[in-house]
């Protein structure tokens, strides 16, 4: 699409990244960074020496893994996306 209007498809990117990136920032609090926060809050009020005993490795893993199908980062989403790509 060379030549074309580039605030037309800045527009176009807008509309279809917009609901995308409201979901995300919607889902924050509970997904991602903020969970593991309120986690490690909620276990280990005094602190702790060592993260592991607080949020053992698999259930961070977990929260990790949601959140990067939630942000679309995940290695099925990632892959999908190389295809519809090489496929143009």
């Amino acid at each position: 699409m060379a030549g074309g209007d580039p605030e037309a498809a800045l527009q176009r990117y807008e509309q279809r990244r917009l609901p995308q990136m409201a979901r995300i920032v919607e889902s924050n609090p509970r997904k991602g960074i903020d969970i593991m926060l309120d986690i490690v809050e909620e276990r280990a009020p005094q602190g702790f020496a060592n993260l592991e005993n607080v949020l053992p490795a698999d259930e961070l893993n977990g929260i990790v893994a949601d959140y990067k199908k939630l942000v679309a980062q995940d290695r099925e989403t990632l892959l999908k996306l190389a295809s519809r790509r090489s496929g143009q």
